[in-house]
């Protein structure tokens, strides 16, 4: 259920957190990227130029649309395919559910995150990346948009 937009206060930072983890039993890995809601309808309503809701249909095929765009994980140049599981709304944020197939991985990759940064002055995307006993830290911003994953 969403909230009135008059009941939830506006936020001063802009920060999506996004956590991607290795699964040994699905041998793929799993990515929950946690948006504030608002700030995720306002991005796709301007991109789409036409009101978007977090509650209507097809917002998985506009969310995939939009993260296919801004958030791209490769290998050696090669973009690599993750699906969408689904989203879910708890109060404020938006929980982005993906899966990447591990198969894919090998000695390193390369991200792109700069979902609601062009949307955005001063949004900052923070990806916390666990394979095995391997973690990791990553922030993204406008003048730092790519990064790589170096697997031990």
């Amino acid at each position: 259920m969403l909230l009135p937009q008059s009941s939830v206060n506006a936020h001063k930072f802009y920060t999506s957190i996004t956590q991607m983890e290795y699964n040994d039993k699905t041998q793929s890995y799993e990515i929950v990227m946690n948006v504030f809601w608002e700030d995720w309808e306002k991005a796709l309503s301007e991109i789409y130029q036409k009101p978007i809701r977090i509650d209507q249909p097809g917002i998985d095929k506009f969310s995939m649309e939009y993260l296919e765009s801004c958030f791209v994980l490769k290998l050696k140049e090669k973009k690599l395919p993750y699906k969408m599981i689904g989203v879910e709304q708890e109060k404020d944020i938006l929980k982005i559910y993906l899966e990447l197939p591990s198969k894919f991985i090998t000695k390193g990759m390369s991200i792109k995150n700069d979902c609601l940064i062009r949307e955005f002055d001063g949004q900052i995307n923070i990806l916390n990346f666990i394979h095995q006993a391997d973690r990791k830290t990553l922030i993204f911003k406008a003048t730092n948009q790519f990064q790589e994953i170096i697997l031990k």
